[in-house]
């Protein structure tokens, strides 16, 4: 339920892809910044973008000046200052220098979020501090950076949520889970997904089909084919009607109806772009 290129998070540069399949970036009118070099280009992040060339990934600045040197058979954007870069297999982190800041030596990585990432070595994920010291042990079938104080981990197929010292809060008891947003966090029950608080209580009971994330109080909720909007207490203020939706930011949320395209405000209005 995502629609049109990836965003950076400050000045908007949207990846595109031109006839020869080539990647770039443009703004939001249109107008090309990046032109299409690229063998692939993902969201800017911190500054910095991950782009892929000559089959080697490196970092580029907004004005498409290189960065970080293209040696890196896998890259990913920036968060908290560190990327995470793949080398013959193996993942690790750099900073925005291109310093390898932890070698590449696990078998999977993720960002790094509240000071801490995810990793996996010998089919177990755990938690690595930014020194690359373990701080939470690998022990885990599965896990989700940390949103909110809390991380996502799978022990024995249950979906469960664990604070930064490894403690389970919420222990492991749903088939799945979002990491939290705004206070509540998807999980799945019997077939149908609800949101609990950061407590483990029950907000919204499981009723949907498919949510999203809350952002800016709502969240898309589908039921019987159709999407709508609900707010932090489950109810309906935008009916579920629409074919596919996106989550709101500033304001506005992208939806489909009929096969058109096209944006709404939090009343379910239609903005004119």
């Amino acid at each position: 339920m995502l629609f049109g290129a990836i965003v950076s998070q400050a000045q908007e540069l949207k990846s595109f892809m031109d006839d020869n399949g080539k990647f770039g970036y443009r703004d939001e009118n249109g107008k090309t910044i990046i032109a299409p070099i690229y063998e692939a280009a993902y969201s800017f992040s911190e500054g910095l973008g991950a782009v892929k060339r000559n089959g080697k990934f490196g970092f580029i600045s907004k004005e498409g000046k290189v960065v970080i040197a293209h040696k890196y058979d896998g890259a990913f954007g920036f968060s908290e200052d560190l990327a995470v870069v793949e080398i013959n297999g193996k993942y690790g982190f750099i900073d925005k220098t291109g310093k390898m800041v932890i070698a590449p030596q696990y078998d999977m990585a993720l960002d790094f979020k509240e000071g801490l990432a995810a990793f996996r070595q010998n089919e177990k994920f755990g938690f690595i501090n930014k020194t690359g010291k373990v701080a939470i042990a690998p022990e885990f079938g599965y896990a989700l950076s940390f949103s909110e104080g809390l991380a996502i981990v799978v022990l024995n197929d249950k979906y469960g949520f664990i604070n930064h010292t490894g403690e389970f809060v919420i222990k492991p008891q749903y088939d799945k889970a979002n990491s939290f947003s705004e206070g509540l966090a998807s999980v799945k029950q019997s077939g149908k997904y609800g949101f609990i608080d950061r407590t483990g209580k029950m907000a919204i009971e499981p009723e949907y089909n498919e949510v999203g994330q809350f952002s800016e109080g709502l969240t898309f909720a589908e039921l019987n084919g159709k999407v709508g909007f609900i707010d932090q207490t489950g109810k309906i203020i935008i009916p579920l009607k629409y074919d596919i939706a996106g989550s709101f930011k500033n304001g506005r949320a992208t939806v489909l109806l009929n096969d058109k395209e096209f944006h709404i405000d939090k009343t379910g209005k239609e903005i004119e772009d």
